[in-house]
């Protein structure tokens, strides 16, 4: 009769021999790194509401930790690369951001020739945004350089 090892002995022997170890250690960072006032704050538990979850620039509000966009505090459905270059105008408004830049940060991939996706991604958000021409705030294409978010308040 053939030898079958148990369930358990399998698992055991793949994360033995074949599984690299996995160690994690939660250390506590300092309100002076810039996670919190006071007491010591984990990196990886950031609490809903706090003032690093939540981008406004204008009517524009993005909450990064529920992938939410409102714009006049209505809601407005973003695809995940839209949302991304989105939080990446925001983060960066009123500077001159590159289209590769865009594309490595944004959508994780190096910009090739003739991709125009960003640019793509660009249209669908002043659409859904409802972002005009001229009207406060704007996504504007500079020439040769790439795109920036511009906010004046008027």
């Amino acid at each position: 009769m053939p030898f079958y090892p148990s369930y358990i002995s399998l698992l055991y022997l793949l994360n033995r021999f074949f599984l690299p170890p996995m160690r994690f250690l939660l250390v506590p960072v300092s309100s002076s790194e810039g996670y919190g006032a006071g007491t010591p704050d984990y990196p990886c538990c950031t609490s809903r509401g706090s003032v690093a979850d939540e981008l406004a620039v204008g009517p524009i509000t993005l909450h990064t930790g529920t992938h939410l966009v409102h714009v006049a505090d209505k809601p407005v459905p973003l695809t995940g690369a839209e949302f991304r270059v989105l939080e990446l105008l925001m983060r960066s408004a009123g500077q001159v951001i590159s289209r590769e830049a865009m594309t490595e940060q944004a959508l994780g991939r190096k910009l090739v020739a003739y991709d125009r996706s960003i640019d793509t991604h660009i249209s669908n958000l002043r659409r859904k945004l409802d972002l005009e021409a001229g009207k406060n705030p704007e996504i504007k294409n500079v020439r040769g350089s790439g795109y920036t978010l511009t906010w004046a308040h008027a």
